[in-house]
């Protein structure tokens, strides 16, 4: 089961009681049962909602190339609310506006020392 993809959600590891932890592919994680992935009531880690949230929000700024997170510096946008950001450390993550603007990703997660919540 480990590796399988539903969505836009990668199965990870059995937690036990038919909870699983799941990668989204904004690099997200969140702890689903597999019946409601296969069901469709978790579909992602929750960015769709915060891509929702930040782009209806009047007068919010848009990101821009450069700005700095953390370890993390935003290197170009690459569509539905995604940016790639560049580590510190020099790795590369894709990660979702909204999950920068919260302080819910301060790294590539790779690193030492990785805080990406």
């Amino acid at each position: 089961m480990a590796g399988r993809t539903f969505g836009d959600l990668v199965a990870l590891q059995y937690r036990g009681a038919d909870v699983w932890l799941w990668r989204c592919r904004c690099g997200g994680h969140v702890t689903a049962e597999l019946e409601a992935v296969e069901g469709g009531r978790t579909q992602d880690c929750g960015c769709r909602e915060q891509c929702r949230v930040w782009r209806s929000r009047p007068g919010s700024p848009a990101l821009r190339g450069g700005e700095v997170f953390g370890e993390l510096t935003t290197d170009r946008y690459v569509g539905d609310g995604l940016w790639v950001c560049r580590c510190d450390c020099g790795g590369e993550a894709k990660v979702s506006a909204g999950r920068l603007r919260l302080g819910q990703v301060r790294s590539c997660g790779r690193c030492c020392g990785a805080s990406t919540d």
